[in-house]
């Protein structure tokens, strides 16, 4: 996935937030339906992987030192159970519970881990390149900027993928 670290900002804008924002404008006027939903998936998953692309090959350039103050492990299974093992779940929910109420319920329930699970992610890959970056350890504040730019991907994106490809080159 090295590849998606390597796209210049407004390819990666292309695939992460139009495909966000087109489902948006779009749901306002009409009924969702399964394309509509695909496409906010494929922009959901960009993400994703953008945020994981960022975790995973930061994390090989780091010092042993700075890399040891990192919980990788953990970042992978976070990972997993954010965009792998809750969807999953969701669906089978949904297959066992026709009740419409009941799936609304247990998904506000299930939806504070994932939030969770992408805070932490994103906090992963923000602290990544924040060490990338003063190539020493680094405190909240210093990698606050970069959490900041990669949960709001729309603006991120314009200032940290530069930074990322040539991460990415070197």
């Amino acid at each position: 996935m090295k590849w998606i670290l390597q796209l210049k900002h407004w390819q990666l804008f292309l695939f992460i937030v139009v495909p966000m924002a087109f489902t948006v404008i779009r749901t306002q006027w009409m009924q969702t339906n399964a394309l509509i939903e695909f496409v906010k998936l494929f922009g959901v998953t960009a993400w994703g992987l953008w945020v994981y692309s960022i975790g995973i090959y930061g994390y090989k350039k780091l010092p042993e030192d700075m890399a040891s103050s990192l919980n990788f492990p953990l970042f992978k299974m976070i990972f997993v159970a954010a965009f792998v093992a809750y969807p999953l779940l969701i669906f089978t929910i949904i297959r066992l519970f026709p009740s419409a109420y009941i799936i609304w319920l247990i998904g506000i329930i299930m939806y504070l881990p994932l939030l969770c699970c992408t805070f932490y992610i994103s906090c992963f890959a923000g602290k990544v390149l924040a060490l990338l970056k003063h190539n020493r350890q680094v405190s909240t504040r210093e990698f606050l900027e970069n959490l900041v730019y990669i949960i709001f991907a729309f603006i991120g994106i314009w200032i940290l993928q530069p930074r990322i490809n040539e991460m990415a080159k070197n």
